[in-house]
């Protein structure tokens, strides 16, 4: 029933073609559609995670034809790459990540993805370390994920700050003004808010050993 000099949507089968022209002379011929010789499957590998709060995690895309195939994942949240095949992703909260592909003819798959975030927030801070340049606990840090805010102060038992920080990767190795301090009993605070929103704050002591 389509009458333009392209035809599209067709089912596999075969076709009668009748051209017309102005004076209407007409020519007839037909046209066969193959069936592709499997449909186009996309597989993601793993399909499903649970990962704790503030992890990553990679997943691996494939197909069931060649190379040629277009990839589009959604949502772009916390994702490396969103037409990669090997895609790193590190959600906040629960996120199903949908897989779209096409090949050059239009045949299109979809494939998912479901990474389970489990929300126990991680904030943990050693008691002791020992600065002696042995390499084993030559400095202290604290340990927390999907860190958005940061601040940690450090004092020694006269109220004298002897250190303090914005940034979470940064390590306290014992020293104050350039000097390593006798072992002793130092006082802590740390205060810090997470991706998700949610603030913590801890206080505590740390013993400097010999």
């Amino acid at each position: 029933g389509q009458s333009s000099a392209t035809a599209s949507n067709l089912s596999a089968g075969d076709y009668a073609v009748t051209i017309t022209d102005a004076n209407g002379c007409t020519t007839s011929g037909t046209a066969t559609v193959t069936q592709p010789a499997q449909p186009l499957v996309i597989n993601a590998t793993p399909d499903s995670f649970e990962i704790g709060f503030g992890d990553t995690v990679l997943f691996n895309i494939t197909n069931n034809y060649y190379p040629e195939i277009q990839y589009t994942i959604t949502p772009d949240y916390n994702i490396s790459c969103t037409d990669c095949d090997s895609v790193l992703v590190y959600p906040n909260q629960t996120t199903t990540y949908i897989i779209s592909a096409a090949d050059s003819n239009g045949c299109s798959a979809e494939a998912d993805v479901n990474v389970t975030v489990n929300e126990k927030y991680i904030l943990y801070i050693p008691n002791a370390f020992s600065p002696n340049a042995d390499g084993v606990n030559d400095d202290i840090r604290v340990f927390a994920r999907g860190v958005k805010t940061f601040y940690w102060i450090i004092f020694n038992r006269w109220g004298e700050k002897v250190f303090e920080s914005n940034d979470i990767n940064e390590a306290w190795d014992g020293t104050y003004k350039g000097k390593l301090l006798n072992p002793d009993v130092y006082v802590y605070k740390v205060q810090l808010s997470y991706l998700t929103g949610k603030t913590a704050e801890q206080k505590g002591s740390i013993s400097i050993l010999k």
